[in-house]
């Protein structure tokens, strides 16, 4: 083993199965990862996001995210490594140092496979690590990342061994279990269109900050679902502009709100031209449709 390489991420591996146990839901765990890529990426650039998930053998699954980001060489993986480590980046969705360690642990149960590889942006050579978590863990050199990204500009990989029961959290405890990867694509589709609806939309002035895209894989059948924002369905929008005083400062807020358009949120979210209802966003609650 070369020491120069060795981390040591946790006093007990017990820690993680604790964390697997924090209820993160499937669109949670990989929100976590993506917030991080969007953390590490230079604010110029934009960030490309790619998911890959493949069904394996006994209701078992392979979930590989890939960013282009300005990666991690070893120093930089040892604190991505450690509990609780102060952010990298002053970015706001890097905040708390757990996120990586916290959708990792859960995403595998803190018991299956995971395994990262990354390298800095200027750099030809990735490092990689592998789990379950344990108290001594060693990186290694030259590693070569998986095949599906050969011809991708990536420079960090994240691989989880993900089961079906935790994919199924994606439904949020809604309707029957669906055990179809292509459905559970979908359902992913529209939870991320959702959550990062504002990194994928274009701004005035500049293209969107986020590509994001879901590669769903079947034997000898792939689907590409590009991830699409998923803004909220305004039949009627109204703009009330308001300015309080916090801390002797006068700060500018402006409330949006209006009536639902129904119409357009059953045709909300679009998959390869193809247009689906919303199922867990933008719904009724009790009579009222307003937002």
């Amino acid at each position: 083993m070369d020491e120069s390489l060795k981390i040591c991420p946790i006093p007990d591996s017990g820690l993680f199965k604790g964390l697997a146990k924090q209820n993160l839901l499937l669109h949670q765990a990989l929100g976590e990862l993506i917030d991080n890529s969007i953390a590490a990426s230079n604010n110029d650039d934009q960030c490309i996001v790619h998911i890959f998930l493949r069904r394996k053998e006994h209701d078992l699954f392979d979930l590989l995210i890939a960013d282009n980001s300005e990666g991690m060489d070893f120093p930089g993986l040892n604190e991505a490594l450690q509990l609780g480590h102060p952010p990298t980046s002053n970015n706001r969705l890097n905040e708390h140092g757990f996120g990586l360690k916290n959708s990792l642990a859960t995403l595998t149960s803190g018991e299956r496979k995971w395994k990262i590889w990354s390298k800095k942006k200027n750099s030809d050579h990735f490092l990689s690590l592998e789990g379950p978590f344990s108290s001594e863990m060693y990186a290694q050199r030259n590693a070569t990342p998986p095949d599906e990204f050969n011809d991708m500009d990536v420079s960090t990989i994240v691989y989880a061994e993900v089961s079906l029961q935790y994919l199924q959290t994606i439904q949020r405890g809604r309707g029957r279990r669906t055990t179809e990867i292509n459905d559970l694509g979908h359902r992913i589709a529209e939870h991320l269109g959702v959550m990062y609806r504002g990194y994928l939309t274009p701004g005035s002035r500049t293209g969107a900050k986020l590509l994001l895209d879901l590669h769903i894989i079947n034997p000898g059948n792939v689907e590409l679902i590009e991830i699409n924002p998923i803004n909220i369905p305004y039949a009627k929008k109204i703009v009330e502009r308001f300015a309080l005083n916090i801390d002797g400062e006068n700060v500018e807020f402006e409330y949006i709100h209006g009536i639902l358009d129904e119409v357009d949120r059953d045709r909300a979210v679009k998959i390869n031209s193809e247009e689906y209802p919303c199922k867990y966003y933008y719904q009724k609650k009790y009579g009222n449709t307003r937002h």
